[in-house]
């Protein structure tokens, strides 16, 4: 029996276009971002689904996403997967933030912390804290790994792999991704995948042994 989840992150939104800071902000696809993920599924890059447990964060991107590719099917919703708060910056671009002068120190703050786990910056107005983000992540992936164990565990009785499908977000894969693999990539924001790709991660014993792109 093999063992491995799918994380897909979201297809483009007006927020991807425009470049802006966004995560809690609750917005849809857009049309380009529906008809870039039907060609990507008539390239075929996404993974079956045959008896796969699927997952999503609840947000509407990450819903559209979903059933583009894979239609109306059952799936469980697991909030601890929604993107970063960026609280007071969310819906504005790089340089909205840094051209406001009440955002001016905060954002120099935010850039010099480089995505670092351990940053105790905290995005102004109610968002989130790096480590708050972080540690959300850690738990929300912990609930999913035990998902996955009792998937595991009914599947070594009928033969078949062990298969997780999970739609989410940019900055959640890659705050998975480096919690499963710390010394692959120099930054977190290298693990990011464009919109509608993602990875697949393989276990062995409950651990993240390796990993695809697609």
């Amino acid at each position: 029996m093999k063992s491995y989840i799918h994380f897909i992150r979201h297809g483009i939104t007006e927020g991807n276009q425009k470049g802006w800071y966004y995560g809690s902000l609750d917005i849809p696809l857009t049309e380009e971002g529906v008809a870039a993920l039907k060609t990507l599924k008539e390239q075929k890059i996404y993974p079956p689904l045959d008896h796969a447990d699927c997952y999503t964060s609840g947000l509407r991107r990450t819903e559209e996403t979903f059933c583009t590719i894979y239609g109306d099917v059952p799936h469980k919703v697991l909030p601890l997967l929604q993107e970063m708060n960026f609280g007071a910056w969310e819906g504005m671009s790089f340089k909205e933030i840094e051209a406001a002068d009440t955002h001016r120190e905060a954002f120099a703050e935010w850039m010099r912390s480089g995505g670092d786990s351990s940053s105790t910056f905290t995005f102004p107005d109610g968002g989130d804290s790096v480590f708050s983000f972080f540690s959300r992540i850690k738990e929300g992936i912990k609930e999913l790994l035990g998902y996955q164990r009792l998937k595991e565990l009914s599947c070594r009785h009928n033969g078949s792999d062990a298969v997780s499908i999970v739609v989410c977000h940019g900055g959640v894969i890659a705050a998975a991704m480096e919690g499963f693999f710390p010394e692959e990539k120099e930054t977190f924001w290298a693990w990011i995948p464009e919109p509608g790709h993602g990875y697949t991660v393989f276990f062995e014993g409950g651990e993240a042994v390796s990993y695809e792109a697609f």
